[in-house]
């Protein structure tokens, strides 16, 4: 590949503007908001089945807050500012 990237000028920018293609069809706010509305239902329903109770649910989603969403928000809003 980096022979050929070497010899080809074009080479690069096209594998470029096909990974970005493919993250812009992939990672949009259209398929977020499906897969949060998604996960919103479930919730919905585990909570409707289980008898947890409300204090323990709040620490449980601020651990998920602080481990998974935060880390993962930073980095898209990292990669945002950097273009």
């Amino acid at each position: 590949m980096i022979i050929k990237c070497e010899n080809e000028d074009d080479y690069w920018r096209k594998i470029s503007e096909r990974a970005i293609e493919r993250v812009d069809k992939t990672y949009n706010w259209e398929l977020y908001s499906k897969n949060l509305l998604s996960l919103s239902k479930i919730y919905g329903f585990w909570r409707f089945t289980t008898n947890i109770e409300m204090g323990e649910m709040d620490a449980y989603l601020d651990v998920l807050y602080h481990l998974l969403y935060l880390l993962m928000a930073k980095k898209i809003m990292d990669a945002h500012m950097s273009r």
